[in-house]
C-alpha cells in the first residue's frame, strides 16, 4: 500500500499551475485528505493521507554513519496507523482521545498534524491545543507552523496573525 501510485508521495510530478488539470489534480487530492481512499482493499483515511504526503516535520535520518535532522513527510509506522484507528473510532462515537505514551511515540507530531489537517480541510473547527507545560505547547505550535508554512500552495490560506502567546 505505502508504494502505490495514489500516494502523493509516490508521484513523480503534479499538474503545473497554468495546466488544465491543475484544479482537478488538487481537488482530488482534498478530496483524500478530507474523505481518505481505499489503496488494495485497505481503508487509509483522510487524516492519514494527510499526514503521510502532506504534513512535513523535522526527522531523524541516518546520513554517513551520523543522525541528522531533515524536514520531510513523516513515516508509516505502526504507531500512526493504530492511533489513526483510535482517532477515527472517537470520531465516530464523538468522543475524545487521551494519547499517552513515551519517547519515539510521536505523540506532538500526531497532534500538530491532526490540527493543522482540521484547520486546512474543515472549515469552522475549532482546534485545541493542551499541554503540560509552555515548552511542550511551544512543540507542539512550532510543528503547526512548520506544517503549514510547507503545504502546497493549493491548500495553503492567508494568515492575519501568527501569535500563540495568545
Amino acid at each position: 500500500m505505502i508504494n502505490s501510485k495514489e500516494l502523493l508521495i509516490n508521484m513523480d510530478r503534479t499538474p503545473d499551475i497554468n495546466s488544465q488539470e491543475f484544479f482537478d489534480f488538487w481537488k482530488s487530492e482534498r478530496d483524500k485528505c478530507k474523505h481518505g481512499l481505499t489503496i488494495d482493499n485497505t481503508y487509509v483515511s483522510g487524516f492519514l493521507y494527510y499526514h503521510l504526503n502532506f504534513f512535513k516535520c523535522q526527522i531523524d535520518i541516518l546520513d554517513s554513519g551520523r543522525i541528522i535532522r531533515k524536514l520531510s513527510n513523516p513515516y508509516l509506522r505502526d504507531n500512526e496507523w493504530i492511533i489513526d484507528q483510535y482517532i477515527r473510532e472517537a470520531e465516530k462515537q464523538q468522543k475524545g482521545l487521551c494519547v499517552l505514551g513515551s519517547r519515539r511515540l510521536a505523540k506532538s507530531v500526531l497532534q500538530a498534524s491532526y490540527v493543522s489537517h482540521r484547520a486546512t480541510f474543515f472549515k469552522g473547527t475549532q482546534n485545541v491545543i493542551s499541554g503540560l507545560n509552555e515548552p511542550d505547547i511551544q512543540i507542539i505550535t512550532g510543528l503547526i507552523d512548520e506544517a503549514l508554512v510547507n503545504l502546497p500552495a493549493a491548500f495553503k490560506k492567508g494568515r492575519v496573525e501568527d501569535n500563540w502567546k495568545k
